[in-house]
This record gives C-alpha cells, structure tokens and sequence, in this order.
C-alpha cells in the first residue's frame, strides 16, 4: 500500500474500539507488506445513547468521561501498543496526567521495544 504517508492514525475515537481497529489496520498493511506506521489519539468523551452513526458530526461532544483515568487511559493505550501501534497520545479530554503516565511506561523498563 503506496500513501506516501509514514503513519496511518486513529484519532478522536472512543477509546475502547481503538484496539480493535489498529489490530485490522495492521493485519492489512502487513498483508501488503507496507511499513506505514500505526497510532492512536483516542478521546474521553461520553457514549451516546442514540445510535451515533445517526448523529450529526460532532453532536452532543460535551461531557467528559469521569471513569478515565490517567491509568485506566494507560491500560487501554497497552492493548494499542500491542495490536501494533507505535504513536500513541491523546485527543479531546485527554490531559497531560494522561499524557505523562504515557510517557513513564514509554521510559520505563515494561515498555515493549
């Protein structure tokens, strides 16, 4: 797959689909043999409880979910890093607290290579 792209991101998306889609995403862009890389920049925003797909672009992206912590945050970023993304931040409601417990496992000795 020839984008004349170096990455391919996944950005301001539920946190919980975002393995998921990296591990698709991979899967076909090591099937073409491409070495694009994969990132995530997931949100905190609250589901909806209307079918979303029928929403306007943006409507209701108000409230912030209050579960996310910078740990569980980091949790989810792990089964992202592990489904084969290796650019990883934040998007809307993502804070520097998440942002920094990112980067202490990047430093840390846990972090995969």
């Amino acid at each position: 797959i020839d984008l004349s792209a170096d990455a391919l991101l996944f950005n301001c998306s539920h946190p919980e689909i975002m393995a998921d889609a990296t591990a698709v995403a991979r899967a076909a862009l090591d099937a073409a043999d491409s070495t694009l890389r994969l990132g995530v920049y997931a949100n905190a925003f609250c589901a909806h409880d209307a079918d979303e797909a029928a929403l306007p672009a943006n409507d209701g992206l108000d409230d912030i979910r209050t579960d996310l912590s910078p740990a569980a945050y980091l949790a989810l970023a792990q089964t992202w890093r592990a489904a084969g993304a290796d650019i990883i931040g934040g998007c809307c409601g993502i804070g520097p607290e998440h942002i920094a417990a990112l980067a202490a496992w990047r430093d840390s000795e846990t972090f995969p290579k």
